[in-house]
């Protein structure tokens, strides 16, 4: 099996150039049936999964209200004191406007991120190998438990979701000249994708900052150095401002609160803005930066803990395979996304502690493509089995 002129490597055919996921009626249907029916349980009888989903469902109530009550104060200090970036809160909020105060309602839309994963990461498989890649990698995603999982962590459905546009945005349009508008609407579009991801978990700030890495290699190539890095550092203007604003707001205010005086400060100048009676202790997104360092040191138990997640969600013994032939795909069909991608694996598997396990899982969809076109070369010497996932034999 060759490849596609991309990302993806040196060899091509016309099996996979040729191969549109998206023409593939039959295949589309298949996977929407499928991902629909493995999900739907958790969307239609749901169970409140753990402290984060809990809190959730309340601040996204008091946002609600907040809106109700044109209380712009309440409507900051909810956003602003929540241990979370403000995506994770804001989405569901016209979703629970519409469908009333449920469960059902909070998960609708990462329900709908979920189908629109299974579609992302088979697509991308099928620009890999053809729709053999695209029908193993869709079998496998729609077929597992790892829905139920991504779904109750919220957060990570959607970090999921747009890891996976990031990197579908580089096989489709690798790193280059941004002299050219092609290339500049690619990267401003992966650039979006990797902002609006990190609005729902900051966690995904290393894939973010190396994306934008990514797009600097190419200044370097060939002629006029300075006149492409000059273009590459204006075209990162806004996103610098967007990501130091949002340090200052989410992190920077509630250390000034707190640990300089701000409270008193900010109640005399908007009396009844924050509590009398509130704590003098770390508040909002301070609070998790403080509970994520504490839990950080070089360690080999994570990673026990998230193979073990994956194999619990996944499946016995074939989830570990699948990280192994996963970056085994990655390092020959696409070394961009591995350097994209293996910090984040390398962050939460051998240094950050605790509940890495739901982070895990996002990167493990991300590499499920390329473990798939791993499964595919394996197998297509197997007449039958090419025939059956329509493999040329």
């Amino acid at each position: 099996m060759q490849y596609i002129n991309n990302e993806i490597g040196a060899n091509k055919n016309n099996c996979a150039s040729q191969y549109k996921f998206s023409d593939d009626k039959t295949l589309l249907f298949v996977l929407l049936l499928l991902a629909a029916i493995t999900s739907i349980r958790a969307v239609l009888f749901p169970q409140l999964s753990g402290e984060d989903e809990s809190l959730t469902f309340l601040v996204v109530k008091n946002i609600l209200e907040s809106i109700y009550e044109l209380d712009w104060k309440k409507f900051i200090f909810v956003i602003g004191t929540d241990w979370h970036p403000p995506g994770r809160n804001l989405l569901p909020v016209p979703f629970i406007a519409l469908f009333g105060d449920n469960i059902t309602a909070l998960r609708i839309p990462y329900w709908l991120m979920w189908i629109s994963t299974c579609f992302l990461v088979s697509d991308i498989a099928g620009r890999l190998g053809g729709r053999g890649a695209a029908f193993i990698c869709g079998i496998l995603i729609v077929g597992t438990g790892l829905f139920n999982l991504e779904i109750q962590g919220l957060a990570h459905g959607a970090v999921t979701f747009f890891g996976i546009l990031i990197i579908r945005e580089i096989i489709l349009h690798p790193p280059d000249d941004l002299s050219y508008a092609k290339n500049k609407t690619a990267f401003l579009r992966g650039g979006i994708w990797a902002l609006l991801g990190f609005l729902f978990f900051t966690s995904l700030l290393p894939v973010v900052g190396l994306f934008h890495l990514l797009w600097l290699y190419p200044c370097f190539k060939f002629g006029n150095k300075i006149q492409k890095l000059k273009k590459f550092l204006i075209l990162n203007i806004p996103f610098f401002i967007f990501y130091i604003g949002y340090y200052l707001i989410f992190i920077g205010v509630p250390i000034w609160l707190i640990e300089f005086n701000g409270i008193s400060i900010l109640n005399s100048i908007m009396p009844g803005f924050i509590p009398e009676n509130w704590e003098l202790q770390p508040i909002g997104q301070y609070h998790q930066y403080l509970t994520r360092i504490n839990g950080t040191e070089l360690n080999i138990s994570s990673l026990k803990v998230n193979l073990a997640t994956i194999t619990w969600s996944f499946a016995p013994f074939l989830g570990p395979i699948i990280v192994i032939l996963g970056m085994i795909g990655q390092i020959l069909y696409a070394p961009r996304i591995l350097i994209l991608t293996l910090p984040y694996f390398l962050i939460f598997s051998f240094y950050i502690t605790g509940n890495t396990g739901q982070h895990f899982q996002s990167w493990f969809i991300w590499i499920l493509p390329f473990a798939s076109q791993i499964i595919l070369c394996t197998l297509k010497k197997s007449e039958k089995i090419g025939y059956f996932i329509g493999l040329p034999v």
